[in-house]
């Protein structure tokens, strides 16, 4: 098949005309053929599962699969060995991790280690308890020194893998087409360890310039954790035995400290467990006056988080007229808690006219009243607005997120996304921003997706593709009905469609940003362990912001991007190395945030402030102390808002001293660094962390398919695996992680590498049929379908792959 839709295979299709659509060439089709495309779509959609199960059952499955380690653990002496031995000793306080995490991260601090222990114990039919104590300065100083001495959770993850790793059947077509990808990842390797390395000379000259010192010497926290100490009794051949393997050479029934208490492993008390809370809070106005209202409030484990997806969701109540109300929602795992609906402003009966000259939201019309002054402004011919309620009292003025993390021994955590903001103070008086005043201005701000993760550590590099898999067998009964509906015809609805999922965006982000730590640590500071004290959270935003903040009440753009993302590590040991990694860390995670959002102009931190130099915009540095100083700046009042927030939390900024210019809009962005750490992130706008992208051209097919915003669209641009090959590029070559006589090499295009060819390949294709699943919206949808899917197969192919990539897709496939 030729054309656009060439790395497809539908059977045999008439050559389509230049121009024609895919729906008129599949009506081309005869019943037979039809059917004979539908079986074959079907039947790649299973080789592809098959391809990589087939891998994945390569490897031993005690790697990944916390049941078969216990089984494969026989005796307690085994068992004990094995949380001793591979299992990398990290200081943060409390349950971050679980039994589970602890196992897949490789890592665990001793309470999360003797978890551990005692599941696999309990397998072995013995009754367990987790012990706590005190231990002595000395032997926690001692415990201390050992972090520094031996393996981190990233060695031991490497040490884990075989020497000979499974071979995988691929055609000389998937393996060029793996060449391709091994070549791309080394230039994008090579340009990202160049941006690193020019952000790192800037931050720390402009913070040598502000007098500003960072990193914090942590040795006094983590020597106070440690003491709180927890290990296993065990009931073994009628005996209790102490098992603690917390020390290098400890032995079984060797004691450190003396047990003040004991628990049940499965009933420890609340205050032990690290906390994750999540709130959405609106601020409304009325007479100047501003009040905080909850609107969604919800208090976690970080255990429990682990490998859940965590979607929140801020949708209208209807799609119809003039939008005034909405729900949010936050569905974690199946655990579902609605929030409390709100207003843009209360309203009452009657009808109010609109003023002269005002640009109507769509004149009721659900497509156009939802997404009302989307596109731009200029060169549209203004509608008159259809009369609508009279609006009086409170009126919201701000929408943000909070999220707190809470441990044992450690202060709160605040980490605040601020969604939607027109308040500012004019004329000595609060009041909502010129321009912002009509609802319409800002309802496309409040239709919001964030599908988000927690990680509680640098997760097995199997659990990475069996969370790929996991995430296809979900999709595939959505996407063979998705294919029935194209080719036979069959009903499609919402109730088809594949429920929320781990986003592969942020799984794939998590385990690049933390090899990528691992590569600067190996590199410049060799002696430091960097280890996560609290969990990190990220979510993969899709909604709309402003497009142009010099102008921020003119037009919205659809950008989706990795959003609110922390930065929550701490070292042992390392002394002045410490800061260096932090910083140089913290601005590769900025680096890789680009990698995961596709499909139009980038914005991020790196590319703006290089864009600020070009522009000749003086830089500042701004410390807690100075925060007077963002009064002077260019700024519209929602940023400062947000910048006055981060001095309020400590954290220095670096930052332009007026709007930047990028990709024909005017926006905005910072570095924070954390006084504590060094850990440099950088932010942007209103404070999200993001590396959003604009789609102009999905933005058009979205006006006429608005029913996707509350559904859908979350996952309609995900690409799945697209940036594993491009973290994996340190200087020694692709997918080479290590070259150590006692650790595996990863070799890239060969052995790793090979088994996320098929799934980058097949990327498209997921696309295609996530398109397709909108049919079952609205009757407007399914007359789009065609364009929609044609749209994404050409923005796919030339902008993601390429002609030489879509080519070796083609062949693979």
């Amino acid at each position: 098949m030729q054309g656009r839709w060439g790395w497809l295979s539908f059977g045999r299709r008439p050559a389509a005309a230049s121009g024609e659509s895919l729906s008129a060439s599949i009506a081309q089709l005869s019943p037979d053929e039809r059917q004979q495309a539908y079986q074959q779509e079907v039947s790649e959609l299973q080789n592809r599962l098959t391809r990589l199960e087939a891998y994945l059952d390569g490897f031993p499955k005690p790697l990944s699969d916390l049941d078969a380690l216990a089984q494969s653990l026989t005796t307690p002496q085994a068992a004990f060995e094995y949380v001793r031995d591979q299992i990398a000793l990290e200081p943060y306080p409390g349950v971050m991790k679980g039994a589970l995490g602890t196992f897949l991260t490789r890592g665990g601090n001793d309470l999360d280690r003797s978890l551990l222990l005692a599941t696999l114990l309990k397998q072995q039919g013995h009754t367990v308890k987790v012990a706590r104590g005190r231990l002595p300065l000395p032997q926690t100083q001692s415990f201390l020194q050992r972090i520094a001495d031996t393996p981190d959770a990233v060695e031991q993850i490497l040490r884990s893998l075989p020497k000979d790793l499974p071979a995988s059947k691929l055609s000389d077509q998937q393996r060029e087409f793996g060449k391709v990808r091994v070549q791309r990842a080394e230039e994008r390797g090579k340009t990202r360890r160049e941006a690193v390395e020019q952000n790192y000379q800037l931050i720390q000259s402009f913070l040598r310039k502000g007098g500003l010192t960072v990193g914090q010497d942590a040795t006094a926290r983590q020597l106070e954790t440690l003491r709180d100490h927890f290990w296993v009794q065990a009931t073994i051949n009628d005996q209790q035995t102490d098992l603690d393997p917390s020390f290098s050479k400890a032995g079984m029934n060797q004691k450190f400290a003396e047990p003040d208490e004991t628990f049940d492993p499965d009933e420890l008390p609340e205050n032990l467990f690290q906390h994750i809370g999540m709130r959405m809070a609106g601020e409304f106005l009325q007479g100047g006056q501003v009040t905080s209202t909850e609107l969604l409030s919800k208090d976690m484990r970080a255990a429990d988080l682990f490998g859940k997806n965590v979607r929140l969701s801020l949708e209208p109540e209807s799609l119809e007229g003039d939008i005034n109300q909405y729900q949010p929602t936050l569905v974690v795992g199946e655990d579902n808690t609605e929030g409390k609906a709100f207003q843009l402003r209360p309203q009452e009966g009657g009808e109010e006219s609109s003023e002269a000259g005002e640009e109507s939201p769509g004149g009721g019309n659900a497509a156009e009243g939802l997404l009302g002054g989307l596109g731009g402004g200029e060169g549209e011919t203004p509608k008159k607005a259809a009369p609508r309620p009279k609006a009086t009292g409170a009126v919201l003025g701000r929408l943000y997120l909070q999220v707190v993390s809470k441990a044992p021994h450690l202060a709160e955590a605040h980490y605040r996304r601020v969604i939607m903001d027109r308040l500012e103070v004019r004329q000595g008086r609060l009041q909502l921003q010129a321009g912002m005043e009509d609802d319409k201005s800002i309802r496309a701000l409040l239709i919001q997706v964030w599908d988000g993760a927690i990680s509680v550590g640098p997760c097995h590099v199997l659990y990475l593709f069996k969370t790929q898999l996991e995430t296809l067998k979900a999709q595939e009964s959505m996407e063979e009905k998705a294919r029935a509906k194209v080719y036979l015809g069959q009903e499609f609805s919402v109730d088809d469609l594949a429920g929320p999922m781990l986003p592969p965006e942020l799984i794939n982000y998590f385990f690049s940003s933390d090899l990528a730590r691992f590569l600067i640590r190996q590199k410049s500071a060799p002696r430091a362990r960097q280890y996560y004290e609290q969990p990190r959270l990220a979510f993969f935003r899709h909604g709309f912001a402003v497009r142009d903040w010099s102008k921020p009440a003119r037009s919205r753009r659809f950008q989706e991007g990795i959003d609110l993302r922390n930065a929550p590590f701490q070292f042992a040991a390392g002394g002045d190395q410490a800061l260096p990694l932090a910083l140089k860390a913290g601005i590769a995670d900025t680096a890789l945030e680009s990698s995961f959002v596709h499909g139009g102009p980038g914005f991020n931190a790196l590319p703006l402030f290089a864009a600020a130099t070009e522009q000749g915009i003086p830089l500042v540095t701004i410390g807690p102390a100075q925060r007077a100083g963002i009064d002077s700046l260019a700024l519209p009042p929602a940023i400062k808002d947000v910048l006055q927030h981060e001095l309020s939390q400590g954290h220095m900024l670096i930052l332009p001293t007026r709007l930047v210019s990028l990709n024909q809009t005017q926006t905005f962005d910072w570095w924070s660094i954390d006084p504590a750490t060094g850990t440099a992130l950088g932010k942007m706008e209103l404070g999200g962390a993001q590396a959003m992208v604009e789609t102009s051209k999905l933005e058009e097919q979205v006006r006429k398919l608005a029913k996707i915003f509350g559904k859908f669209y979350g996952g309609l641009l995900s690409c799945y695996m697209l940036a594993i090959a491009d973290t994996l590029a340190p200087p020694s070559g692709p997918y080479t992680i290590l070259d150590e006589k006692d650790l595996p090499v990863i070799k890239g295009g060969g052995d790793l590498g090979e088994c996320v060819i098929g799934v980058t390949c097949t990327a498209i294709s997921d696309l295609s049929s996530e398109a397709v699943s909108s049919a079952g919206f609205s009757d407007e949808a399914q007359k789009l379908i065609a364009e929609l899917q044609e749209l994404i197969a050409e923005w796919a192919a030339t902008k993601l792959y390429g002609p030489e990539m879509g080519k070796a897709c083609k062949e693979a496939m």
